[in-house]
């Protein structure tokens, strides 16, 4: 007597592989931004370390300069710009790769100085009627001598004003509130301009596109600590004053 067996078949059915596949969908949605976030503390971190080294940077500039901070940059003229700060503390930083932060490693320089510590040298136009030397800005209520040299003395409290923040903060400044290009833009990120008020602070570098790290950025102090702070805070101009 013939009797028939049923083949058994051990592939999943649809609804089996469907499953599957919303498990994997669930996973990835939940890992994904952790991997994301883990990815961006590690270049938090590198970028923090490489200010450090540039803070180093400018307090052995300062020692070799009579305490006097570096300048943003040296001007040779009035419409060329010969170099920037990062070629003042070089000879003792000797990297370039530690101007670029992590996160935003494609642009020449990822850190913008603060012009209230030292725009140009006071010789940069020449001698005579065209020489800037001597000549004072007044920020947070009192005159800086940003053409002769800013002098450790004059600083207030340098444990918490900021001497270098990062590039993001200019770069947004130019790309947004001014519709400048992306070429425009990255072509200012080298100096940081402070305002005169908290609310211009806001108008200009408030951004949420600027808090590169987690809603905020990291900043160099004028006694050469570097640490990570909330964009929210920086929007108070008085830390910006020496």
């Amino acid at each position: 007597m013939y009797t028939s067996k049923t083949a058994h078949c051990n592939a999943f059915t649809l609804i089996e592989l469907l499953v599957v596949v919303a498990i994997i969908g669930i996973l990835a949605a939940i890992l994904f931004p952790v991997f994301a976030r883990a990815r961006e503390s590690a270049r938090r971190a590198s970028c923090l370390s490489n200010l450090k080294q540039i803070g180093l940077g400018v307090e052995m500039y300062k020692q070799d300069y009579d305490s006097k901070y570096p300048f943003s940059a040296r001007i040779v003229a009035a419409t060329e710009t010969n170099n920037w700060y990062y070629d003042y503390i070089q000879p003792y930083v000797k990297s370039e790769q530690v101007i670029r932060c992590p996160s935003n490693a494609e642009w020449k320089v990822g850190y913008s100085y603060n012009i209230a510590f030292g725009y140009a040298p006071g010789d940069a136009f020449g001698s005579g009627s065209s020489s800037r030397s001597g000549t004072l800005a007044s920020y947070c209520g009192k005159n800086i001598p940003i053409y002769d040299g800013v002098s450790e003395a004059i600083v207030a409290a340098p444990a918490t004003t900021i001497l270098i923040t990062e590039a993001t903060l200019t770069y947004y400044e130019y790309l947004i509130y001014f519709n400048k290009s992306v070429s425009a833009s990255l072509g200012t990120a080298s100096r940081f301009l402070p305002q005169t008020t908290d609310g211009y602070m806001r108008l200009y570098y408030n951004h949420p596109e600027a808090g590169i790290h987690f809603d905020g950025v990291n900043n160099i102090y004028a006694d050469g600590h570097a640490k990570w702070q909330k964009l929210s805070v920086l929007m108070d101009h008085t830390i910006w004053c020496p």
